[in-house]
């Protein structure tokens, strides 16, 4: 080797080894699309030997070692990811000659993680468990049972996933299902009674025949009460109410199950005659009980899945109602025993169960925020805001402990008695000079025509053919308007003459509403509300649209 060739070489080779001799730390993160386990933490580490020759005969060795931990994708929404695999891998190279003598992969499991803050910098450190064996404790189990639960009867990644109540809904879902379960066996043990399948002596030909009587009546009430529940969800289908009001609709599922329960429970002292009638009209009952609740559930799972994940959450939700109904029939076996097989005892029983069935239902869904407005939820959303401007609109969550949905209690309530929508105009507005002075009154942009009538409570709000889902809500914002001006707090006043005010404060109050209206419309959406039309069921399925050339 030449003399310059060995100068060169004294130079180099101490910036190298010191490069080389740094410590290297590297963590990052990043997402793979198309694959199961996506999330890596890399952390490299390399060193060099400090004794240098000056000899050009003279090698330098390295060793480094890469290090990566892949985590599955499921778990990178925790707040501390874990599961998945470490691979080391191992290399010597001889830095001159570029050559990998020796590499291998090692490959083993990740345990739980902890993360250690440094600078700024994260670096994520595995620690490995311990060889000994613990003894088993209390907390253990408390963990265990936890980790169970979270796992079949959760969605994935809870809490995260789901709306903020899904908790306390899923609570008393599981404790109404379980009171609706323990009934049915009371209901089912009396029912056999009643058509003859059970409780006969079996010694005698007669006796057959009359099992095989209750068989054939078993089975036709069944297929009538079938064909009962097609015929009901048909018609509903039709009106779009299970959407409009699903929390309504699953009250009214619920008293339906409970109705037709106690029908079952009766059965056996009716006559003979009237058993397969009394059994027809409890399945039907049932039937639709099963498909109210079926339809309008699902309009609630969707307001609960936050994270796109519906379908597992309906999943878990079977899971609960299984576990529910196992417990269930176990209680109500247990409950026949004590209550002796009577009739009447399992009368009394029922309505014990009813209260509990009936009473968790309701508070179910008081946890569940519905994000689209009907005309209940509008209603008190307006109805605070006028009479307090200053005060926050309230959100989906607020106004789901304020509405009320009793089967008997209409979602008209609060304006059934002044509020009417897309009536036909020969009832809004029977005198077509009316109608052109209201045109003359209204605003060329405005999306919908409000009649307000003199010497009545009564506000008309009919829309033009393309009024949006805001529209519809400024509508029944400016019919709110009028009312609050008009009509005392207490409301007491239902035949007020406005005289020749009248035509003063629908003009007035139309300037309002397009001063203030655009700012509602934006804290709506703020306040995480849904105004598309797609979901704003402020219209009934026999509500009319104009369509006219201004």
């Amino acid at each position: 080797m030449s003399s310059s060739s060995l100068i060169g070489t004294r130079m180099v080779l101490p910036q190298l080894n010191y490069c080389i001799s740094r410590r290297l730390s590297i963590t990052t993160s990043f997402h793979r699309r198309y694959s199961p386990l996506s999330a890596f933490a890399i952390r490299r580490h390399s060193s060099t030997s400090n004794d240098t020759t000056e000899s050009s005969n003279a090698t330098t060795s390295s060793a480094s070692l890469l290090r990566i931990r892949q985590i599955p994708v499921k778990s990178l929404k925790d707040d501390h990811p874990a599961g998945g695999f470490v691979y080391e891998y191992n290399n010597t190279q001889q830095p001159e000659e570029k050559k990998i003598t020796s590499s291998s992969w090692s490959i083993r499991p990740d345990p739980s993680p902890t993360v250690n803050n440094n600078n700024n910098e994260t670096e994520v450190s595995t620690s490995s468990a311990s060889s000994s064996s613990s003894s088993f404790s209390l907390e253990q189990l408390k963990r265990y049972i936890h980790d169970s639960v979270t796992v079949y009867f959760l969605p994935a990644q809870y809490p995260k996933s789901v709306a903020p109540g899904y908790l306390g809904f899923v609570a008393f879902c599981f404790s109404a299902s379980v009171a609706g379960s323990a009934a049915m066996v009371l209901s089912t043990q009396t029912l056999l009674l009643a058509v003859g399948i059970v409780g006969s002596d079996t010694s005698t030909s007669v006796a057959s025949a009359g099992i095989m009587a209750g068989a054939l009546n078993w089975v036709m009430k069944d297929f009538v009460g079938q064909i009962g529940g097609v015929i009901f969800a048909s018609q509903m289908g039709q009106t779009g109410a299970f959407d409009n009001d699903p929390k309504r609709w699953r009250m009214v599922a619920a008293m339906a199950m409970d109705a037709a329960t106690l029908l079952e429970i009766l059965s056996p002292l009716v006559a003979t005659s009237l058993v397969l009638p009394v059994a027809s009209v409890a399945n039907i009952g049932k039937n639709i009980g099963f498909l109210t609740a079926s339809a309008s559930r699902a309009a609630l799972h969707q307001s609960l899945a936050i994270s796109g994940n519906l379908g597992d959450v309906t999943a878990k939700a079977g899971s609960q109602s299984i576990m529910a109904s196992l417990i269930g029939t176990s209680l109500g076996i247990a409950l026949s025993s004590l209550l002796q097989h009577d009739t009447l005892n399992f009368a009394m029983g029922f309505l014990a169960l009813s209260i509990i069935h009936q009473g968790c239902n309701y508070q179910s869904l008081q946890y569940v925020p519905l994000a689209h407005f009907n005309t209940q939820r509008l209603g008190i959303v307006l109805e605070e805001y006028i009479s307090n401007p200053s005060v926050t609109i309230l959100n989906p969550t607020e106004v789901s402990q304020r509405e009320r949905f009793f089967p008997l209690v209409g979602p008209n309530q609060m304006t059934k008695d002044w509020l009417h929508v897309g009536r036909p105009l020969q009832h809004a507005c029977p005198d077509p000079l009316r109608l052109e002075a209201v045109l003359k009154m209204t605003p060329k942009e405005s999306p919908y025509l409000l009649f307000f009538h003199e010497n009545s409570p009564t506000i008309d709000v009919i829309y033009f053919q393309d009024a949006t889902g805001e529209d519809v809500i400024c509508g029944i914002y400016h019919a709110w308007l009028i009312r609050s001006q008009t009509v005392p707090q207490n409301g007491t006043d239902k035949t007020r003459n406005y005289g020749s005010n009248h035509d003063d404060i629908l003009q007035s109050t139309y300037q309002q509403v397009q001063k203030t209206f655009p700012n509602i419309a934006l804290e709506l959406q703020k306040q995480g509300w849904n105004t598309s039309m797609d979901v704003t069921t402020i219209e009934t399925a026999l509500s009319m649209r104009i369509n006219m050339d201004r």
